[in-house]
């Protein structure tokens, strides 16, 4: 097609690609280079240059606006809008830009009240024109602009496409001059919005400075203000969320405070200042330990809860939140009732599917988030279960490219590794895995989560090479771990548990390839975790107990022994972890020769009545080996008498066999020895409990638990759920994304 037909191709169809493609441009060349032009088609030419102008992004443009100038003065046909750059006239411009911004403006709110795509197109090409003709200190530009930022940030919101906030982005940095709160406000919306998508650290920084200097211009009494302090607050908040300033975190704790004293009441912003400052402070809480910030995030949460609209979205979104703070300080501080609320509180946030509108998939996967940290505390199964299929839920709901699908795949991957520990089923832990790389796929390099969720991806590949062997698995969990601690900054509350990740697949390493640059590795970064960490961390004593198992293997018995008993004193009497501490330290005392002291920790150890079984079973079978013959007798049994607890009921029958399978030789071992001690009836009693562990889980309608059980079903399930408490260690954690308040725009007329 000729220039004529591309023009008005965009004029009937608004075909944009007939103006702005190559070959367009090229044919507008060869006219030009074809000869003498008639009025006509300089016509043409020039109204060609000028929709080429019109219709490329905000800054951009200047050589078609050169060339559309000179072909349309030399056609004496200059649009309108461009006269006022052949011959000045400022006050005309003024009342020209003024009118058809306040037409524009009306034709925004009704393409957000029609849904009108087209009206919206419409009024982002002429709010972009009029931005263009604008004179740079002519305060009309800033109307303009403020309400080209809207518009770009409503179709983004529309569409997805990214070019809406690069254009706007733009756009938005020449407002940050503007005397104007609400036309800052805006650009700020537009900056907030491109740092969400493309995680650009300069967007963040502008918006924080844009905001900060509304707040300044703004006059007291601004109906408005308490709006530019809550976006301020969301602001510094998420920096916090990237730095983990904890000054940050008091600053929009501040924020949010003031923008409620200024907040008159019934304002429509009052329940979600309340929600997120009751989410900060929550967050203090894991930095100060005071708790008083839990206590005044429950009364803040509350608050919320009580002026929101009970039929309206608001009223769930805080639902959510505030059963999460609930929850989040029964964990903490183990306030009664908080955790039964909090779930409460949760649910009602998904009962009603038309409130809760498009925030759904976000509050099925914080709640399946709460069941989980309900599980951690009351061992209950159905929690685990309910989380799984209510996650799954979430995972339908969202499509791949949103923001919140490798959010609800990380929080399946994480209960379905529960589950594999829980269970011992295999699929588990393969369906876990591939979420957790669902997740880590899914957000990009820049995002701040995804050191978190590829540690937690090495984790649970550490634990498929550990149950199958399966020597790929080990060495992309050393990949994975590294790369989370690479993308972990100095100083991030994360980084110890990342660095302790990486040092345990090292250590892994070292023991199946005997590789020396691994063990060198793996005791840098397991030192580097345990001087990162806190002192009073609880998960210190974990650092340290690795440490050491890494010295020693290079034969530094005096400094292993120094980190593990060190380990040792940090872990409380009745912590389930004890039991692996006293092992780490009995492995220590052996290879220094201190046999004697090593069978009196083994001995202890396998002799616990809290632990996970596993690691009382290393310790009776450790002891077995180092005892002399008098003290063996009693270490074998010992080991026969955990065989049930190894494989108990709880497990899926496939997995009770594997675990009897492994440890052939140790119902024989400690019969042999019974005869060997003189004592043959012990010895028949062990070859029988040895080979009735199975059948004695089959028949435990016969027993005091199933007795219980058909009397008090709750009784029994309190019990079944101790037992698992007791003998279940440490798993991973789950990182809780912190969402702002929805934002909002203002159009100015």
């Amino acid at each position: 097609m000729d220039l004529r037909e591309r023009i008005v191709a965009f004029q009937q169809r608004r075909d944009r690609a007939a103006i702005l493609d190559d070959q367009a441009l090229a044919e507008a060349r060869q006219v030009r280079a074809g000869g003498p032009l008639a009025g006509a088609d300089h016509r043409v030419l020039g109204l060609f240059h000028y929709l080429r102008y019109v219709l490329s992004p905000y800054g951009r443009g200047a050589d078609d606006l050169r060339l559309a100038l000179e072909s349309l003065v030399a056609a004496g046909s200059v649009p309108r809008p461009l006269c006022w750059l052949v011959e000045p006239d400022p006050e005309a411009l003024t009342a020209f830009l003024s009118k058809r911004n306040a037409a524009h403006a009306q034709a925004l709110t009704a393409s957000v009240d029609r849904l009108d795509a087209d009206l919206l197109d419409t009024a982002i090409d002429g709010l972009r024109q009029l931005a263009k003709c604008a004179s740079e200190d002519a305060p009309i530009r800033f109307d303009v602009l403020s309400n080209f930022c809207v518009a770009l940030w409503i179709r983004f919101e529309r569409t997805g496409d990214l070019a809406d906030l690069d254009e706007g982005a733009a756009a938005a940095r020449d407002l940050t001059t503007a005397q104007r709160p609400g036309a800052l406000a805006n650009a700020a919306l537009l900056l907030g919005a491109r740092h969400a998508a493309r995680y650009d650290r300069r967007d963040l920084d502008d918006q924080i400075a844009v905001l900060e200097r509304a707040l300044v211009v703004a006059a007291t009494g601004d109906h408005d203000l308490a709006r530019y302090g809550g976006d301020l607050a969301d602001a510094v908040r998420i920096r916090f969320e990237i730095d983990s300033e904890v000054t940050d975190l008091d600053r929009a704790i501040d924020l949010y405070q003031q923008a409620l004293e200024v907040a008159p009441a019934g304002h429509p912003d009052n329940a979600a200042l309340l929600a997120c400052m009751a989410e900060c402070l929550s967050r203090r809480f894991r930095y100060s330990n005071d708790p008083g910030d839990l206590h005044g995030a429950v009364e803040a949460g509350r608050r919320a809860l009580s002026v929101a609209d009970r039929t309206g979205p608001a009223w769930s979104a805080i639902a959510d939140r505030v059963g999460g703070t609930l929850i989040d300080r029964f964990t903490r501080l183990g306030v009664a009732d908080d955790l039964d609320e909090g779930l409460d509180l949760q649910r009602m946030s998904i009962a009603d599917p038309v409130a809760a509108g498009s925030r759904l998939p976000t509050h099925l996967i914080n709640y399946g988030h709460g069941l989980l940290r309900a599980f951690a505390w009351r061992g209950t199964p159905a929690d685990l279960d309910t989380a799984i299929k209510v996650v799954r839920a979430a995972s339908s709901r969202v499509p791949a490219a949103s923001p919140e699908h490798p959010i609800a795949a990380n929080v399946l991957s994480v209960a379905l590794f529960q589950r594999f520990e829980l269970r011992g089923r295999p699929e588990d832990l393969t369906d876990a895995i591939s979420a957790c790389r669902t997740a880590v796929t899914g957000l990009s390099e820049r995002d701040p989560r995804r050191a978190s969720y590829l540690s937690g991806l090495a984790v649970m590949l550490l634990r498929h090479f550990t149950r199958a062997d399966a020597a790929p698995a080990l060495d992309e969990a050393v990949a994975v771990a590294a790369e989370a601690v690479r993308l972990t900054a100095l100083g991030d509350a994360n980084r110890p548990r990342h660095l302790n990740n990486l040092g345990i697949a090292l250590l892994e390493r070292h023991d199946r390839d005997n590789t020396e640059a691994d063990l060198d590795r793996a005791i840098v970064v397991l030192r580097d975790a345990v001087e990162s960490e806190s002192p009073h961390s609880p998960e210190r004593a974990i650092y340290l107990t690795n440490l050491a198992t890494s010295v020693r293997l290079r034969e530094s018995a005096e400094q292993a022994m120094e980190y593990a008993r060190a380990a040792l004193a940090a872990t409380a009497p009745g912590d389930v972890e004890r039991c692996n501490r006293m092992l780490a330290l009995s492995a220590v005392l052996a290879d220094a020769g201190r046999r004697a002291d090593a069978v009196v920790l083994l001995r202890e150890a396998a002799l616990r009545s809290t632990g996970p079984a596993d690691h009382r079973m290393r310790a009776a079978i450790g002891w077995a080996d180092m005892a002399g013959s008098d003290e063996r007798l009693e270490a074998l049994t010992t080991v026969i008498g955990l065989l049930p607890e190894l494989a108990w009921h709880g497990l899926d029958r496939a997995v009770q066999e594997q675990r009897l399978r492994d440890r052939p030789l140790l119902v024989g071992q400690a019969a042999g020895h019974a005869v060997d001690a003189g004592r043959p009836g012990l010895a028949v009693e062990l070859l029988e409990q040895g080979r009735t562990v199975i059948w004695s889980h089959l028949v435990r309608a016969r027993t005091p638990l199933a007795r219980i059980e058909a009397a008090h079903p709750v009784l029994a399930e309190r019990l079944l759920t101790v037992r698992r408490l007791l003998d279940s260690g440490t798993g991973p954690g789950i990182t809780d994304p912190v969402r702002p308040r929805s934002p909002r725009a203002v159009v100015t007329g």
